[in-house]
């Protein structure tokens, strides 16, 4: 099979991000944590538009070169490869679908990255989301047979129009989603037995929302 991954939340620990280097910039703007479980400052921290613009100008290539996998991340994607899957990245990270010397930069983070911790992707693909379903039709085009997300407009569009099981890593953004084709995880120490759940569903043409007990 062959497995599509989001990157951002999904992969990488946002919320730890968010905590570490949020809580300090939005006290001083008297923006107290509200959820300690979001994956979004919007969530976290209750922060408006401008406040979450100001705080990724700061600290957008900070995160980009220094945010932590999520644990066992390796093992999990090498036992996934040893059972004969295809790993594929598709992310919508702001800026790296860029032509120019940024997104070259932004590409080259992600990819090292992943190097770094000795996890080596079938494909890196990176799509825009200025542009409408463009995520969703780089999933269509490419054949994925399922694909692990975690961003509520992602999981939906791709459920509703692809028909593939989404395996969603749950957050409290996403908790509100109840669809056809979805499997919920609470975290990857699930992800193995949720794309087993996937195949099977694959196999027999079944969909249907679930979770993995």
């Amino acid at each position: 099979m062959k497995i599509a991954f989001d990157v951002d939340a999904t992969l990488t620990d946002m919320n730890g991000f968010l905590k570490k280097h949020g809580e300090a910039f939005f006290l001083k703007r008297n923006k107290p944590m509200l959820d300690p479980d979001a994956t979004t400052a919007e969530r976290m921290y209750g922060a408006t538009t401008e406040e979450m613009r100001a705080f990724w100008l700061r600290y957008y290539i900070v995160y980009c070169l220094t945010v932590q996998l999520k644990p066992n991340l390796k093992d999990t994607l090498d036992r996934l490869r040893s059972d004969g899957h295809g790993l594929h990245v598709v992310t919508a990270r702001l800026g790296a679908h860029r032509k120019d010397f940024l997104g070259r930069v932004l590409r080259y983070a992600v990819i090292k990255k992943f190097e770094h911790h000795g996890i080596y992707m079938d494909s890196y693909t990176f799509t825009n989301d200025s542009i409408a379903d463009d995520k969703l039709n780089v999933c269509r085009e490419n054949h994925y047979d399922m694909i692990v997300e975690d961003n509520p407009n992602h999981i939906e569009r791709i459920a509703r129009n692809l028909g593939i099981p989404v395996i969603v890593v749950s957050t409290p953004e996403n908790a509100g989603l109840n669809l056809e084709n979805i499997i919920r995880i609470k975290d990857l120490n699930e992800l193995e037995n949720a794309v087993k759940l996937a195949v099977s569903l694959c196999k027999n043409g079944y969909s249907g929302a679930g979770s993995v007990q």
